[in-house]
């Protein structure tokens, strides 16, 4: 278990939850991480301490996370890492527990002339058909150098991975579950409409890699299990609004509490290791231009020089 030692020690924030039954020595045979983008610990423990509004008096604005890593397991202080607080490389030491490779959320050698874009999953899913590529383009860079990711730490048949930055091999296994849940949450004029709102069913297919994963845990043969949600990381980049954020986690304590108590009830419960990490912080000062601040819209306005600014991402 060393590795596994050995990513506590990198992790941004990271409460430990072994459950055990009455007098039962901790033996951890399985392992269930939470990887959660973009996530502040100082603003996630500000919240587990604040109590609720009207008819919450006393209880925590996010009860399950309070309960089971507060109160029932380990919480442990903000570590940092040298070099940038970018998703990619961030992901990449806290999944190998190894000297940085990847150093950027999109790479160029100049030398090859190779294009590295580590956080694109459309491409990497789409074009299979074409370049037959299994892994991430990060996970193939480690590869290159011969850094092993936690996960390779278990035989293939004992693990269970959903979609992330740093994924080994394809998972396609979740989508047509995914698909029926859309369909079935709709009308049929809504789920053709749907392409309007950006990635169409995105949420359906998280939704379905948690019901995969739950149903996982009553396997005792798989003994990793994760789950990779970048929902915060996503408000947080278009908005410092506290309500918004707020939102998304009790969005994510509500996630906790369905996991812990799909743990719970499983063969390997009194053995299991609950993990919640994540891979940088955010600013969310309402005050400060942050990740938060679109910097396009301001250089081309009047008060940032009325410049053209033209980009060919969403900002």
């Amino acid at each position: 278990m060393r590795r596994i030692a050995l990513l506590l020690l990198c992790a941004t924030v990271l409460p430990i939850i072994p459950l055990l039954a009455a007098g039962e020595q901790p033996r951890v045979q399985r392992v269930v991480i939470l990887k959660v983008d973009g996530l502040p610990d100082g603003l996630l423990e500000q919240y587990v301490n604040e109590t609720g509004g009207p008819g919450r008096e006393g209880h925590s604005r996010l009860p399950w996370i309070e309960h089971v890593f507060t109160q029932n397991g380990v919480w442990m202080d903000n570590f940092y890492a040298r070099g940038l607080s970018l998703s990619a490389p961030s992901w990449s030491l806290l999944d190998t527990g190894r000297h940085l490779e990847i150093r950027g959320n999109v790479e160029y050698d100049r030398y090859t002339l190779r294009v590295y874009d580590y956080l694109n999953f459309l491409s990497f899913y789409f074009g299979y058909p074409i370049s037959r590529h299994i892994d991430m383009p990060g996970v193939e860079v480690l590869d290159e150098a011969g850094v092993p990711l936690l996960i390779d730490r278990f035989p293939y048949e004992q693990r269970f991975q959903s979609l992330q930055l740093l994924q080994r091999g394809l998972r396609l296994k979740s989508f047509p579950g995914a698909l029926k849940r859309a369909v079935a949450a709709s009308s049929p004029k809504d789920f053709l409409d749907e392409w309007q709102l950006g990635l169409p069913w995105a949420s359906s297919v998280f939704r379905q890699t948690e019901a995969d994963l739950i149903r996982s845990l009553q396997n005792p043969q798989i003994r990793y299990l994760d789950y990779f949600t970048g929902d915060y990381d996503h408000v947080a980049h278009l908005t410092a609004d506290p309500v918004s954020q707020l939102h998304e986690l009790e969005n994510l304590d509500a996630l906790v509490g369905r996991i812990w108590n799909a743990i719970a009830a499983s063969p390997l419960a009194a053995h299991t290791a609950l993990v919640l990490v994540s891979d940088h912080g955010m600013n969310t000062s309402e005050a400060v231009f942050s990740q938060g601040f679109n910097f396009v819209d301001w250089f081309n306005s009047t008060a940032g020089g009325a410049h053209h600014v033209l980009t060919n991402r969403h900002p």
